[in-house]
């Protein structure tokens, strides 16, 4: 009994149709067989190419982050390296200054000799003190325009000049004596410095109002052209 089942089965796996010559005598089959295989091979690519895009994008979050984190440390370096840059230049141009400094400690322990001398005890004559004195400011003065022309800063000329309001700055007007032209600076309140084009201070000035008996001519065309 058993020997016949299992004849009778094997009879039927015999007998059981092929798939791929029932696809062949199928062909809605066959198609549906090569488009199966197409979609599974679509698949695969597109599993792939996320597989890549997914590695890509990994690695440009870890570029982003890693130049951000040097970004950061180019900016800490370049302020502390600002900072010490300043500081240098501070440091360069007060010991610029140190040595006028020392000549107006000297010339006020002279004037201090000076005016504390009792006229009738012997000793140093008091007008020669207040020369040395005189002297010590006038080399005050050297060193400091010294200091000044050292770090690019020069006197603004002023006095005799025709008016520009581009470096002068008028403080008050005053009629013109003999000799001075309209517009011309007549007095120097207070110097003006510029450092290349850039004024640092303008020079405060009184300037002539009308023509003086006597001016030369010439002057006057040059003074309102620099004041207008």
């Amino acid at each position: 009994m058993t020997d016949s089942s299992e004849d009778r089965r094997s009879e039927s796996e015999e007998n059981a149709p092929d798939p791929e010559e029932q696809g062949a005598a199928d062909p809605d089959a066959a198609s549906l067989l090569l488009e199966n295989d197409s979609l599974r091979q679509d698949l695969d690519h597109a599993n792939a190419a996320r597989d890549e895009a997914e590695r890509s994008l990994a690695e440009l979050q870890n570029l982003a982050r890693r130049s951000q984190a040097e970004f950061a440390n180019y900016k800490r370096r370049t302020r502390e390296d600002l900072k010490k840059k300043q500081a240098r230049v501070e440091e360069d141009t007060c010991l610029g200054f140190l040595p006028v400094l020392d000549d107006l400690e000297r010339a006020a322990a002279g004037a201090d000799n000076a005016l504390g001398r009792d006229p009738e005890a012997d000793g140093p004559d008091p007008r020669k003190a207040l020369a040395d004195l005189a002297e010590g400011v006038r080399l005050v003065v050297q060193r400091f325009r010294k200091a000044l022309a050292e770090h690019g800063i020069e006197e603004i000329e002023a006095d005799g000049m025709p008016f520009d309001f581009r470096v002068h700055e008028a403080m008050l007007r005053s009629p013109a004596k003999a000799g001075e032209r309209d517009g011309q600076i007549i007095a120097v309140f207070e110097r003006g410095y510029r450092r290349g084009d850039r004024v640092v201070r303008h020079a405060k000035v009184i300037v002539a109002e009308g023509d003086g008996p006597d001016a030369a001519p010439g002057e006057a065309g040059e003074a309102g052209e620099a004041e207008a």
